[in-house]
């Protein structure tokens, strides 16, 4: 009995290490985000999972009214250019002929610098490669947000469904990263982030992986409370929102922990939802 008290005395007197837990996005560590910045008619995406390089292409948009436009314009172009020729010749026989030729050469200016913007407006409509690296799909979209009534497609952009669909300048197509290092991103309420420190051990669980415990190591504290996020990522993050006329946005202030995982693992897509235990030292 005396044992069996002091056992108990004892273990009352042992400091108990402690949590803290957050929600956490896991994805690839240094994977770039991909995003449309020209809106367009989708008419080729790589497919999810691809091995691109540098450069590759991931999408390519097809914009009917930027179309016509570039079409104006070279006509507008060659046909003020052809003006500009005719009244150089006949300045050579009559200087009266040319007094209009700066005016034209001023508009000619004008329109081969209009053309220019828009030939780069088309170009953007060809999707790049920010880095070598595999393609990971944005999450999947429902029509319950805020979106373009244009913009009437869901699931995926990768969805055999949503080819020809339109997409407007800033969709997210996905990320692209390498597949042997991963990382996960925690989202920790302001009333524990005095707790946290880097160097802190740190195990996450990924909601489609409830079996699989990914260990890290918290290194990257940041220094400025979270100013907002998607309302996509707030809402699969399970964060408190305000939703309102103006649209959604984030309860409380947030702060972003970086935690790199040891482990190589191989999920089917990217990123993965989940939550991290963060272990404090006992007290």
């Amino acid at each position: 009995v005396v044992l069996a008290v002091g056992l108990a005395a004892l273990a009352l007197s042992m400091p108990l290490p402690s949590n803290v837990t957050a929600p956490v996005v896991v994805m690839p560590a240094d994977a770039r985000a991909v995003f449309a910045t020209m809106e367009g008619r989708l008419e080729f995406i790589a497919p999810a999972g691809a091995r691109l390089q540098e450069g590759d292409v991931v999408a390519r948009l097809g914009n009917p009214q930027l179309s016509r436009e570039l079409e104006r314009l070279r006509g507008e172009v060659q046909h003020v250019t052809q003006v500009a020729d005719n009244l150089r010749r006949r300045r050579l026989l009559d200087p009266q002929a040319g007094l209009p030729l700066p005016g034209t050469e001023r508009q000619l200016r004008d329109l081969e610098q209009q053309l220019g913007e828009r030939r780069l407006d088309a170009e953007r409509l060809t999707i790049r490669a920010p880095r070598e690296g595999v393609l990971w799909p944005a999450p999947q979209r429902s029509l319950t947000g805020r979106h373009d009534q244009l913009e009437n497609w869901t699931g995926s952009l990768f969805d055999p469904k949503n080819q020809g669909c339109w997409v407007t300048a800033g969709t997210q197509f996905g990320w692209i990263g390498p597949t042997d290092s991963w990382e996960a991103m925690a989202y920790v309420d302001q009333a524990e982030i005095n707790r946290l420190e880097p160097g802190l051990a740190a195990t996450v669980v990924a909601d489609a992986l409830p079996t699989h415990q990914l260990n890290g190591t918290v290194t990257e504290l940041a220094a400025a409370r979270l100013a907002a996020t998607s309302p996509e990522l707030t809402r699969r993050l399970k964060l408190p929102e305000v939703v309102d006329a103006s649209g959604s946005r984030l309860v409380g202030a947030w702060y972003q922990l970086r935690i790199p995982l040891a482990e190589r693992f191989d999920p089917e897509v990217a990123p993965l939802m989940g939550t991290v235990a963060i272990h404090l030292p006992a007290e």
